[in-house]
């Protein structure tokens, strides 16, 4: 017997049968009926089976690529809100911050222009009282230098009567600390 070897694409024969791929028998040479088998009519079968098989793995591949697609971009979603809920917080920091510099800025300022008016109302008011205690010296002169103590002594001797003090009438006291004596009743008797 000798061994003749037809490939087809998955079946070929080997001597009496045919054989799959694999080396596996598939069909016997003997036929029974009329007609012979159709090998090639099934390796067409067999064929769409595995075009079947195949466009099924492919779209599963793709719903899985897509899904992966999908779940990809509603991650990126969520980045994205999470970043751009970030951003507004530091800019709401930002804002808040900016506005407690702004109103302690304005409080700085004001209070410093209120230093500076009330520096000019001391220097005013103490060039006023500079002016008065000048006023009050020269009165003070012009008063001092009005008064003739001659006159006063004279007036007291001759038209009121009065004389010095005599050497029994004076009374003199010591004190033992340097403070101010305050009399609330007459002394000597």
């Amino acid at each position: 017997m000798s061994s003749r070897t037809i490939r087809t694409s998955e079946y070929y024969r080997e001597g009496s049968g045919w054989r799959d791929t694999q080396g596996r028998f598939v069909a016997s040479s003997y036929v029974y009926g009329n007609a012979a088998p159709d090998l090639f009519g099934e390796e067409e079968e067999e064929r769409e089976r595995l075009a079947r098989r195949e466009a099924r793995r492919r779209e599963r591949e793709r719903r899985a690529r897509e899904e992966l697609r999908h779940e990809e971009a509603l991650q990126r979603r969520r980045e994205l809100r999470h970043a751009q809920a970030r951003v507004r917080f530091s800019v709401a920091i930002t804002m808040l911050m900016m506005t407690v510099l702004t109103a302690a800025i304005i409080g700085y300022v004001r209070l410093l222009s209120s230093v500076t008016v009330s520096s000019r109302k001391i220097s005013t008011l103490e060039t006023q009282i500079e002016k008065q205690k000048t006023l009050n010296d020269q009165r003070l002169e012009e008063i001092d230098a009005s008064i003739n103590m001659d006159e006063i002594r004279s007036i007291a001797i001759n038209e009121l009567g009065m004389k010095y003090a005599d050497e029994d009438q004076i009374k003199t006291y010591s004190s033992q600390a340097d403070d101010y004596v305050h009399q609330v009743a007459e002394v000597g008797n």
